[in-house]
Parts: C-alpha cells; sequence; structure tokens
C-alpha cells in the first residue's frame, strides 16, 4: 500500500490498488506539504516522494464530527464493559468487535459529496478490518457487554492493510445521508488482534469528516 504523508507526518493509508486520496481536514488558506512512500506486505518501504505543496483556497467546504459513543466487547469476558477505555480492541478469535456512533448536525442545507470515517490505528496488520452499519441506536456505552451487544450490520468499506500509528480512512457516503444519528460496527477477519484509539484518547479519537459539493 501507500502511506500519506502531510508536512512529514503520516495522516493516512491506502491499499496498493487505490491510486487516488483525498485530504478531507485541512483549512483555507493554509500551505501544505504532501509526500508518498509505498510499503510492501514484509513491511518495507520506499524513499519518499518529492514533496508537493497545496495551498487550500476558498471556504470551509467540509465538517468534522467525533464520536460521543464508543466502546467494544469481547467474547472471552462476555459480561466486561469497555466503554471507559480509551482504545478499541478488535479480532476475529476470540470475536472482539467496536461500535461507534456520531451525531451529524449543522450542516445548513449543505449537499454532501463525500462522507469518510477516519480511525486511528495503534499497531500494525496485513489483513486489515472493516466498518459496518448498525441498525440498532439504543445501545449505551457504559451498560454494553458481549451478550446484550446489538447485530452488526452490513459492511460498508474495509482498510487492507496499513502500519502501525496511523489514520485509516473509510469512505461511508453510502451511509451517511444527511443529518442524524449513526452507529457503526467494527470487526476483523484478521488473526492478530487490532487496536484502534476510542473517543477518549483524545486528539486520537474516531473522526467523521463530511465534504460538501
Amino acid at each position: 500500500g501507500y502511506s500519506i504523508l502531510r508536512n512529514g507526518v503520516t495522516i493516512s493509508t491506502v491499499p496498493a490498488y487505490d491510486l487516488t486520496y483525498s485530504d478531507t481536514s485541512v483549512t483555507p488558506s493554509v500551505n501544505y506539504t504532501y509526500a508518498v512512500a509505498a510499503f510492501d506486505s514484509s513491511g518495507k518501504r520506499s524513499p519518499l516522494s518529492s514533496p508537493v505543496q497545496v495551498t487550500v483556497s476558498g471556504t470551509a467546504t467540509n465538517a468534522a464530527f467525533t464520536t460521543v459513543a464508543d466502546t467494544y466487547v469481547a467474547a472471552t469476558n462476555p459480561t466486561n464493559n469497555y466503554g471507559k477505555a480509551p482504545f478499541l480492541r478488535i479480532g476475529l478469535s476470540p470475536d472482539m468487535h467496536g461500535y461507534l456512533r456520531f451525531i451529524v448536525s449543522g450542516l445548513g442545507g449543505k449537499t454532501i459529496a463525500h462522507v469518510f470515517l477516519r480511525l486511528y490505528v495503534n499497531n500494525s496488520n496485513k489483513q486489515g478490518f472493516n466498518v459496518t452499519s448498525v441498525a440498532d441506536n439504543t445501545w449505551d456505552e457504559y451498560k454494553m457487554i458481549y451478550s446484550n451487544a446489538p447485530a452488526l450490520g452490513t459492511t460498508l468499506a474495509s482498510s487492507g492493510a496499513f502500519p502501525a500509528a496511523t489514520w485509516v480512512t473509510f469512505d461511508v457516503t453510502s451511509y451517511v445521508t444527511g443529518e442524524g444519528t449513526y452507529n457503526f460496527g467494527i470487526n476483523t477477519t484478521a488473526d492478530k488482534p487490532i487496536n484502534l484509539a476510542a473517543r477518549e484518547a483524545g486528539l486520537d479519537a474516531p473522526q467523521l469528516i463530511i465534504q460538501f459539493n
């Protein structure tokens, strides 16, 4: 895949087959420097590409929201609640999967062009993870346990491989269509558990970025 760097800091990764990337967290009239590095399945990295400078013009064309609730559940500890943990831990065996909730408001009638879910991963993984829909809007992050966790819905997007300590971005435009409350699930078929930042992690909390026409 490819690592995307802005001002020398990795802000996201994309799989090898994806040759485009949109940075939706920029500010108008600010100058940015971008570069790209490739990596293979063993973690070997190429030198950085030649830097490109970009200045964003015009008025703000996106809105950002942080998660208002998030947690995960674990089959090995079915009565434990992890709502206050600063991380979301997901894995296949034993089953561990996560939940996110966002409230989208204040769009002012603007037309949505794209919506991206950004999650910060603490450890690398070669297989990646999935973001799903969740129909249930009644779950409580401080009361959820494995036995009462709502079902995960349709897979919306998958990540592919990624390095440690980076943002992973998912296109969820088909799911987020306007103002309202949106619930997401996170699961994986990876053998190695994945650790993601929860909202208690502060600046690395999950983000929902809405880009307007």
